[in-house]
């Protein structure tokens, strides 16, 4: 869901910023979108959930061979 929001936030800044700040919006827009993007991703990454979870665990286990 969090990849679901960060490009419903960033379209709804492109719709605003394009039209009043022409190609700089559109450039905010993708700046905005890619870093809400990073962020999601890192704070699932953290979160030790999801797919994460069973490479983690294997390099867990690993690391304590």
């Amino acid at each position: 869901f969090a990849q679901f929001f960060a490009g419903a936030i960033s379209s709804a800044f492109l719709l605003v910023a394009a039209p009043e700040f022409g190609l700089g919006g559109v450039w905010a827009g993708l700046i905005l979108f890619m870093s809400l993007r990073a962020v999601a991703g890192l704070w699932r990454l953290g979160s030790k959930g999801g797919p994460w979870n069973s490479i983690l665990s294997e390099t867990d286990l690993r690391d304590k061979m």
